[in-house]
């Protein structure tokens, strides 16, 4: 499959919705093709052995989702973190890569896994979090399936981060 036929078989299963003159694509319709998923995380696999990581963060709900699948294609860590203010497991795990690496001298590298680029400050907030929770990180890139944000947000300069998106509305 190509980009062309994804695209094509996002519109024929629904998935593709114009709200407000602006594009959207439902990913609660596209989990449900395993066929739709596996050409996601295959794209996002291709980028991301492009980078150094060390660990996958996906950001609540289908964010999550693409990140296991990538997470266990690229066999790097997982990290689920939420938004939440409640102890989470991998934050008292020691062995888990958030702990291990929090005494070491060496940034962690991490990609962002995201539903779509829609509200800056529901993403800057989450990035907030993320550097709040792990510390010593550098967020390496920022993966999303669908990019419909408005380039310029009060909340979130995008020039500071390197995003990845298969689809851009903006084109």
């Amino acid at each position: 499959m190509d980009k062309s036929d994804f695209i094509q078989e996002l519109y024929k299963k629904g998935c593709v919705k114009f709200l407000n003159d602006r594009l959207c694509i439902d990913l609660k319709i596209m989990v449900g093709y395993p066929n739709l998923v596996h050409y996601v995380t295959n794209i996002f696999k291709e980028k991301a052995e492009t980078l150094e990581i060390d660990a996958i963060i996906g950001m609540s709900f289908f964010g999550i989702i693409y990140a296991s699948y990538l997470s266990s294609k690229l066999n790097k860590p997982l990290c689920v973190i939420k938004t939440e203010k409640v102890l989470q497991r991998e934050i008292a795990d020691p062995h888990n890569v958030i702990n291990r690496n929090k005494e070491g001298s060496r940034e962690l590298n991490i990609i962002v896994v995201v539903n779509s680029i829609e509200k800056g400050f529901k993403l800057a907030s989450f990035l907030n979090t993320i550097y709040k929770r792990i510390g010593k990180c550098n967020i390496v890139g920022i993966f999303t399936v669908c990019d419909n944000c408005i380039a310029k947000n009060k909340y979130l300069n995008l020039t500071d981060y390197y995003i990845f998106n298969i689809i851009n509305a903006h084109d």
